[in-house]
This record gives C-alpha cells, structure tokens and sequence, in this order.
C-alpha cells in the first residue's frame, strides 16, 4: 500500500474515532469557559453572524444532563460576553434545561444581555431562594424555574415578561411556581399581564411600582395567600376577576386614578371586609344590579369608605351589598344615584352631608336594617316630594329616627309620607317650614316637639298620625295649614309655647289655636286652657 495513502487513512480513522468518542461522551455544548465566580458553564454559539451564544448544559441525553460533570453550586454570575478563540461573544439566552436539577445552586446573577431563558432552565434548582430578572428579558419559557422548592423571592424587572398576556396554565406561577410568597415588580414595568400570576396560592406579599397602569384579567386570580396589597396611584385599570379568590385580602384601597375596575374583580375575597374608594370613576360610574361594586368586591365586604375625591355614588353602585353594615360618604358627594344602596339590609344608620342635593329612586329601600337616618343636607330635607316619591322611597318604611342637621330651613312636602316606623324625630332651630302631608301617615310617631324657629306648619303636615300623644309648638309659628293634625286618633294635648295648653277634640277639621297673646293659629279648633286653671 502506498505509503502516503496509509498515513491519509490512519489520519482518517483517527478522526472518525475522535467523532465516535465525542458521540459516546454526549457533548451538548461548543465550547466551556469558566464564569467570574469560579464555575464552569457551557456555551452554543446561537448566532454566529452577531457572535451570541447562550448557557447550556454540557451532557448530551434524552434530558438535560450534568452527568460526568461538575455542577455549578453556591452563588454564581453568568457573564455579560464570553471569550472563546479569540472571539468574544454576548451571552443573549439561557438555554433548555441548561442548569437542570442543579440543587447546589443558592443564587444566580443574569447579566442584562440575557433577552430569553428558554423552558426548565432551572428546573429543580431546591438551593436558590431568590431571582431577579433583568428588564431586558422578553420571554422566559415554561417550567424555567418550576420545582426550585427553596425559591421565595422573585424579582421581576421585565416589563415584556411582566406585561405579556398569559394563559391560566402558562404564566408567572407555572414559570416560578406556586411556592414563591414575594413578587416585586420593578419601576419599569407598566403593567402586569392577563392570568401573570394567576393561582399562585404561595404568595403573601406583592410590590406594584407606581409605573404600573394596568393589572390584566385574573392576574392575581386565586392568590388565597395575599394577605396585603398597595396599588399604587398610576393603576387605571384593574381587569376582571384580577384578584378574584385571594381570601386573604381583608382591606383595599383603590386610588383616585383609578377608571375601570372590571367585573368581579375582588369577587370571592371571603376575608375582604373593608374597601377604601377614593375613584371619582369608579364611585360615579353608572352600573346595573348584576354589574356594580358589589359584583367586583363582593356580598360580604362590611365597610365602604368613600374618599374625598368623588363627587358622586352612582346608580346600582352597591345593589344588593347584603354585608355592608357601614359606610362614609364624604362631603364632596353632591349626588347619590338611583338604587345606589339597594337591599344593603346590613346598614343600621346612614349619614347623608350637605353637599348631597340629589338622592336617586329608591336609593336606600330595601335596607331592612336601616333605622337610623341622619340628614344633614338642606337641599334634600327642603325639596318638595310626592306621595310616591320622597323620603319614605328613598330610605324605606322601616326607620324609626329621623335626624334633621342643623342646615335644614325646611322640611319639604310630603318628605316622610307614611314613613309607618318612624317613631322619634328631631327637627332643629334652623326649620322654619315644615311642608304640606310632610309628616302624614307616620303611624308610629308618638311626639313631636316644633322648634322655636317654626313659622309655618303645611296643610296635612301630621294628619293620620295615629300614634302622635303630645305636641309641643314654639311660640313663633304665625300659620298652620288645613287640617295638620286631622286623624291623629290618640292626640291629647298640644302644647303652644310651654304657657298654653289646649286640647285637641280629635275632629279638627275646623279647627284654630289661640295663644294667650292673641296670634291665631287657623286649622285647628280647640278651647284655650291656660296652665293656670
């Protein structure tokens, strides 16, 4: 054989064997280079044009291996570039399984060249307890950090991770886990995605920064381990059913910039009891019974409190809010729509302001535990009703005290028609007129004491007040209309300025009052018995 021949095959055959030992071995990498922390990690050229090269794992099987390798333990830095034959190249991902079962592992610091980690890069790291991922991250893969049973802490710089929209079995959760109890979003995110972390049942704490605008559909559904959240004041919008099952959620508050809270946002919170509101929008939005604030926070939160900033509580706001036992409604709120606190059968009092001038249709009926009412609002107290419509309909037949505020100049024209529970009211120094039927049919009234501001009583203003026993009028009232105390079957006694009294026949309808000074009072016919015979 010829000699030159000989030597090609033997150089042949030495690098098929050099081949077949390198397909035993199981390379999976292009070339290993040792990072800043001592560790040896190994690299593919992704990109050769752009000199790019992403981390691998260095044992070729059916699964990512380190097997007949070192693995990486205790802290580590994964480079910004890595020099391999007089070549530098970016290190730009982090490649599938590439630190696979890694367990020694305690923490990792990715450079901001990193754009993607690719699925189950660190997949069963137990050691590292904390992560933060760099704002230049677009996409992590699924599983990337699932199974790291040790990892608490997550720290999320990324808005394009942070932001991207996500399905309910690929998200933040299934990327890091369900055991993660702290995620901290860094103050370049703008918003956090549809379902980011959607069921992550582990978590008990969440940083929002005020860079964020938007929180995405259920991106905190189901979080049952939240106990606390601060949203800060850039969030526009919070999307549907974003924390809806966090049943450790016992307070919220929603800041004023807020202008969509989407349907049944906070719905299932079975611990949320207290809501703070200060939206102007949110507060004045008009909604419907099946679609209101109690849609998005629940039947059972007990405590609204409306901030400073609203002007208005919208119609249907909080229908059906059977839970509510208390509420504030601030002095910026000029108007209270219809059906606002329908059927909240938890109230027990309710303060109105004097900045209220307009209360909606049955604002407050059907609050069946409502028994004290305190208006302070003259523009509500003076406006002139119907039979069908006036205060009696907007806060129902069941209250049985009546608070007048110290601004009322009159109470107005069948204001408490047939108000049948009402059995106290004060009326303060500041009323001067008291409407026609104001009063009429109050069945369970049993005294009335007319200030010394009174001018005039309206025609009906007491009639069929069957329950009324005494009357006391001050000495300054000059008119009463037709009939004011017509029907009243148990009144006994009217008192005109403590100095007079006269009794009251029970027939009125011609009735007139005579003061020892003379002033007739028409309406009323009854025989003077001054208090000395």
């Amino acid at each position: 054989m010829n000699k030159h021949l000989l030597k090609n095959n033997k150089r042949l055959l030495a690098l098929l064997f050099a081949l077949f030992c390198g397909m035993q071995m199981g390379w999976a990498y292009d070339f290993s280079a040792v990072c800043p922390t001592g560790q040896t990690l190994y690299y593919n050229i992704t990109d050769a044009t752009n000199n790019c090269v992403g981390v691998t794992y260095p044992f070729s099987s059916v699964s990512p291996s380190w097997s007949g390798y070192t693995q990486p333990t205790g802290e580590m830095v994964i480079p910004l570039t890595v020099m391999n034959g007089g070549v530098t190249y970016s290190v730009t991902s982090i490649e599938y399984g590439a630190f696979y079962g890694c367990s020694g592992l305690t923490s990792v610091e990715i450079p901001n060249s990193v754009t993607t980690i690719v699925s189950y890069a660190f997949y069963g790291c137990s050691g590292l307890t904390s992560v933060e991922i760099p704002n230049s991250m677009i996409a992590i893969g699924d599983y990337a950090f699932s199974d790291c049973s040790g990892l608490t802490s997550v720290i999320l710089n990324s808005n394009a991770v942070a932001s991207g929209d996500y399905a309910f079995y690929t998200n933040l959760t299934t990327r890091f886990g369900t055991q993660v109890t702290s995620y901290t979003f860094g103050s370049s995110v703008t918003s956090i995605g549809n379902y980011a972390l959607y069921g992550c049942s582990g978590l008990t704490s969440v940083e929002i920064p005020n860079s964020v605008t938007t929180i995405g559909n259920y991106a905190f559904y189901g979080c049952s381990g939240l106990t606390s959240v601060e949203i800060p004041n850039s969030v526009i919008t919070i999307g549907e059913r974003a924390f809806q099952g966090c049943s450790g959620l016992t307070s919220v508050e929603i800041p004023n910039s807020m202008i969509t809270i989407g349907n049944y946002a906070f719905y299932d919170c079975s611990g949320l009891t207290s809501v703070i509101l200060n939206s102007n929008a949110v507060a004045s939005g008009d909604y419907y019974y099946y679609s209101n604030l109690t849609t998005r926070f629940g039947t059972q939160v007990t405590s609204y409190t409306f901030g400073s900033s609203p002007t208005s509580i919208g119609n249907y706001a909080l229908y059906g809010c059977s839970g509510l036992t208390s509420v504030e409604i601030p002095n910026s709120v000029t108007s209270i729509g219809g059906y606002a606190f329908y059927g909240c059968s938890g109230l027990t009092s309710v303060e109105i302001p004097n900045s209220v001038t307009t209360i909606g249709e049955r604002a407050f009926d059907g609050c069946s535990g409502l028994t004290s009412v305190i208006l302070n609002s003259n523009a509500i107290a003076s406006v002139n009703y119907s039979s069908s419509s006036n205060l009696t309909t907007i806060f129902g037949t069941q209250v049985t005290s009546y608070t007048f505020g110290s601004s009322p100049t009159s109470i107005g024209n069948y204001a408490l028609y047939c108000c049948s529970g009402l059995t106290s009211v004060e009326i303060p120094n500041s009323v001067t007129t008291i409407g026609n039927y104001a009063f009429y049919g109050c069945s369970g009234l049993t005294s009335v004491e007319i200030p010394n501001s009174m001018i005039a009583i309206g025609d009906y203003a007491f009639s069929d007040c069957s329950g009324l026993t005494s009357v006391i009028i001050g000495n300054s009232v000059t008119t009463i209309g037709i009939n004011p105390f017509s029907h009243c079957s148990n009144l006994s006694q009217i008192i005109v300025d403590n100095d007079n009294m006269v009794y009251d026949s029970r027939d009125n309808c011609n009735a007139i009052i005579e003061t020892l000074t003379n002033t007739l009072i028409s309406g009323c016919k009854t025989t003077v018995i001054p208090n000395s015979v």
